[in-house]
């Protein structure tokens, strides 16, 4: 059974002490106000309180949202979320906002998914939900939606996706939730998703471990013999290479792919010029056909701001080490280009650099892959 590796929240009590009396201050004041307070003795309204808090904690200790036990509990969560103490990122699930500002993308997505569970043990997560729970990293846009089966369709379509159980679904349980088996899952993901977020997902399961003994092709060919007209999952993964270390990486090569750019060697080391003891590793090295290097880097904001991903103690640290060790590798006279989100949400940028750096591209064997990846199923 896998984990997804998540580190509950540390309750700090002096701070979220002080912000709590601030909130039930606050709640206290609003039901004063609307005529509630008459009808519940204070001494009870704040055991209500203080048991909210107690499962607040107890929640972020589970690594999942609060959901409310009873309608006192319910109705005190709803005036600290007046309040601002509490924030609802899905409906009847709570959590301390200071905890949950701390939290990145994927592990709020796993906090609402459990909480999800809580709610409605039924519910089975599939695709990419299935495989944030498999520990495959998953693009953040695609976690706006939580991907479901379920017997009844819910009515809140703008943050699930549904569909009812199949004949070929295979359930297994993971970290207690319901998800489909990691195959399956990866099927169905890749089935779906437009190539560049496809590949990231792809890379990603091969990074990630997941997969125990079998590659990603093998678990994708035994798939395939329950869907043989369906094509993509394996034509990605002919493509996919765990070296990727980023979402952004993936998608940045499956563009040079799509738009028939020479795809480059990922993770390669260089020596500092300076330091003959110390190297480099570079994102993209690209070898041109006239004997010159270009060096690609992709820019995510948590290599600078994500203290789970830097290695160093501030962000301002982060940058100016980035900037000594460019400095370093300039010195050999190899241009460096540097890949952000614009130019994944910016294709024209993407070719400007590209098309400037003087990467090869061959513009008709993109006209021939894309026809190929539309035809298929």
């Amino acid at each position: 059974m896998m984990t997804e590796g998540v580190s509950a929240p540390q309750d700090m009590p002096g701070a979220n002490k002080q912000q709590n009396t601030e909130a039930q201050c606050s709640a206290l004041h609003d039901a004063q106000a609307c005529g509630n307070a008459a009808h519940v003795p204070l001494r009870t309204y704040l055991q209500v309180q203080h048991d909210l808090e107690r499962g607040l904690i107890a929640a972020e200790r589970d690594c999942s949202c609060f959901v409310p036990a009873t309608r006192a509990d319910a109705m005190a969560a709803l005036r600290m979320l007046k309040s601002e103490y509490l924030v609802s990122p899905f409906k009847g699930l709570y959590a301390r906002r200071s905890s949950w500002v701390e939290l990145d993308t994927s592990q709020q997505t796993l906090h609402i998914m459990r909480g999800i569970n809580q709610l409605h043990p039924a519910w089975i997560f599939r695709s990419h939900s299935a495989l944030l729970a498999w520990n495959i990293d998953i693009p953040y846009i695609l976690q706006r939606l939580i991907l479901i089966i379920a017997k009844r369709i819910p009515s809140n379509r703008s943050a699930l996706s549904a569909r009812r159980l199949l004949a070929r679904d295979r359930v297994v349980t993971v970290s207690g939730m319901p998800v489909t088996d990691i195959g399956q899952s990866l099927w169905e993901s890749l089935s779906d998703l437009p190539f560049e977020f496809a590949l990231a997902i792809a890379d990603a399961a091969i990074r990630s471990g997941s997969l125990a003994t079998s590659t990603l092709t093998e678990l994708l060919e035994s798939e395939q013999e329950q869907q043989p007209l369906a094509q993509r999952p394996l034509f990605v993964a002919s493509y996919a290479c765990g070296a990727a270390e980023s979402i952004g990486e993936s998608r940045i090569r499956a563009h040079c792919i799509s738009e028939g750019y020479a795809i480059p060697e990922l993770q390669v080391t260089i020596t500092d010029p300076t330091d003959p003891q110390r190297t480099y590793r570079v994102d993209f090295l690209w070898r041109l056909p006239d004997g010159r290097l270009v060096i690609g880097e992709f820019d995510g904001e948590g290599k600078y701001f994500d203290p789970k991903i830097r290695t160093t103690r501030t962000a301002q640290e982060a940058m100016l080490r980035e900037r000594q060790r460019e400095s370093r590798l300039t010195i050999y006279g190899i241009p460096v280009l540097r890949f952000t989100n614009d130019e994944l949400l910016r294709p024209a940028r993407f070719h400007n650099l590209m098309d400037a750096a003087g990467i090869p591209r061959d513009s008709k064997a993109a006209k021939t892959w894309n026809a190929k990846w539309s035809a298929m199923v």
